[in-house]
């Protein structure tokens, strides 16, 4: 599995673009730089066959209906995310961004759905939905063999903020306590902002924030 990685956006966001030999790919948090996006896919030869978001913030979403529509594939989401749709264009101005136009969700994501793209030449890209609340209501983590795409659920010696519409800071605990951090140490991280670890470095640097948590974490 090839995986390219875009950052852009106004808060630097990380878009992630995977494929094998085939060039069929998943997109992965669009954010909202189509246009430096779409260069790289071009750039690269790569065929777009799906578009998922691991949850709905102006940062992983922004670019989803100009691509949907550019490239004619489905936009996937947990289904919990339908909750937060309505809360984009208020985020948006309270941010002095500007508005942003929302993708039609084509297919609602549930905990251990496999997500993939199967190309001609027998290449296959598949990810398994774990959900992890806590960030948003249906934040969502991608894996596979090897590797975890966790949005801002889990960032390099952090987690995402909990303060927004729909977060919970006990909530997004106990999801990297219970369903990230039963992974392979090895598994490489690929955070929805900053740069990639892994799931044992996380454990080490983040020890010291779940001890002072562990009353919140069953």
């Amino acid at each position: 599995m090839k995986i390219k990685i875009i950052i852009n956006g106004f808060f630097f966001g990380n878009c992630y673009l995977i494929w094998e030999e085939d060039r069929n790919c998943i997109i992965i948090d669009p954010g909202d730089e189509e246009e430096l996006i779409m260069h790289s896919i071009s750039e690269l030869g790569l065929i777009p066959r799906l578009i998922v978001a691991t949850h709905v913030n102006v940062d992983s979403i922004g670019a989803a209906a100009a691509m949907r529509e550019a490239f004619g594939v489905p936009f996937a989401i947990h289904r919990e995310e339908a909750k937060m749709f309505d809360f984009i264009p208020n985020m948006a101005r309270y941010l002095g961004l500007p508005q942003i136009k929302l993708p039609a969700v084509d297919r609602w994501l549930a905990d251990g759905e496999i997500v993939e793209v199967v190309g001609g030449g027998g290449g296959k890209v598949s990810l398994q939905v774990i959900h992890t609340p806590g960030h948003t209501p249906g934040s969502i983590c991608l894996y596979t063999r090897g590797a975890v795409f966790t949005g801002d659920t889990l960032i390099a010696g952090s987690y995402g903020r909990t303060d927004m519409r729909g977060g919970s800071e006990e909530t997004i605990l106990e999801s990297i306590h219970n369903r990230l951090f039963v992974l392979d140490d090895a598994t490489v991280v690929y955070p929805g902002h900053g740069p990639t670890t892994t799931i044992g470095e996380e454990k080490k640097k983040n020890w010291a924030v779940f001890r002072k948590k562990r009353d919140s974490i069953p």
